[in-house]
């Protein structure tokens, strides 16, 4: 083994997937050990690592091109010890300074003064955040205003409006953003999230290189007449900017006249709708002028039928096509419509909470 060349060996290491035989490469050879420490560029972090700041110098260590890394303490409890928190953030900041995509779910001891120490990963380009409930817009917005590489932004529950808009004004190099929003009770029995077209407008005007949207509505009820967005706010946006990915979840206010912004947007490639129910048929034919289409997702969209999903296939030249747990879409009127097809009669579950 220890005569084999590097890129052998190397390769040798990128065939093996199981976790536990990564563990037993320290026990075959010495040299495969060392090939995988170098090759290895991403890391999960869950509740187990424990004490987590001198895990962190370790893992570092042994890990040294680690591009990516997630934290994630959904189900942590006290019994798992102490989550990552500032301290944490500043030694980890000083040991990985390759790290490119940073995820923190659920990191509860995380705050201002922790997040605001991200902005010493010089490299960092993709940042997700979900349910940070200790941060606010003084530990959000120094920070990504001042990683001026940062590209793709995906944000749960931890913006405002006014954040967004100073965010907008601060980095238009911004090419991904991904918001997901849970409506919030308001005024009497009104129910809104906590941002509006305001943001919408400040992203379209300032972000002129936006390429990719994800905007997730969890838990609205369709008969809410208005939950901070319009409609008009999203078309401005999609007709403002390079929108070349666009997915949109639970979208009550998103309909034909949207789709008929949708089907002009030169750039788009990839759109994924999931419960925007109320696109029609009369939607899908428009969406079959959209110039540069080439991968749909459908899911839980029950107003359009086979003869809408029949007249985008026939018009456009897909190369994906996705269909769950569209009650009025049949199997027959999938088959052939593009490259690689999906069909589910039942959607699997409602957006993957993890994910951001």
């Amino acid at each position: 083994m220890d005569d084999l060349p590097e890129a052998l060996l190397a390769e040798i290491v990128k065939r093996l997937t199981s976790p536990s035989d990564l563990k037993s490469l320290s026990l075959v050879s010495k040299r495969l050990y060392a090939v995988e420490g170098e090759l290895r560029n991403s890391m999960y972090i869950g509740c187990g690592v424990f004490p987590v700041t001198v895990a962190l110098i370790r893992l570092c260590f042994r890990y040294p091109n680690l591009c990516k890394v997630e934290f994630n303490y959904s189900g942590w409890t006290s019994n798992h010890g102490i989550q990552l928190d500032k301290h944490g953030l500043q030694v980890f900041s000083s040991c990985c300074t390759s790290l490119t995509d940073l995820t923190l779910n659920f990191c509860t001891n995380v705050d201002d003064s922790g997040l605001r120490l991200l902005v010493c990963f010089k490299k960092l380009m993709s940042l997700r955040l979900n349910t940070l409930p200790a941060i606010t817009s003084s530990g959000l917005l120094p920070m990504v205003v001042g990683s001026k590489d940062l590209s793709a932004l995906h944000l749960i529950g931890c913006s405002k409006d006014n954040d967004m808009v100073t965010l907008s004004n601060n980095c238009s190099n911004l090419t991904s953003i991904s918001l997901r929003l849970t409506p919030q009770h308001n005024e009497g029995y009104v129910f809104r999230t906590s941002l509006t077209d305001d943001s919408l407008k400040a992203l379209a005007l300032r972000c002129c290189k936006l390429q990719s949207f994800e905007l997730i509505f969890w838990a609205c009820d369709e008969s809410w007449p208005e939950i901070g967005f319009t409609e008009e706010g999203l078309v401005m946006l999609i007709q403002s900017c390079p929108i070349r990915n666009l997915m949109l979840s639970g979208a009550h206010i998103f309909d034909d006249e949207g789709m008929k912004a949708v089907s002009s947007a030169q750039f788009l490639e990839s759109l994924e709708l999931t419960h925007c129910i109320k696109v029609t048929n009369a939607g899908m034919r428009l969406l079959a002028h959209c110039p540069s289409l080439i991968n749909l997702t459908l899911c839980q969209c029950d107003r359009f039928s086979d003869a809408g999903v029949t007249e985008v296939a026939r018009a456009l030249k897909l190369e994906t096509l996705v269909i769950e747990g569209c009650s009025r879409v049949s199997p027959e009127a999938v088959q052939g419509a593009a490259t690689s097809v999906l069909y589910k009669e039942d959607y699997p579950g409602l957006y993957n909470l993890g994910r951001v």
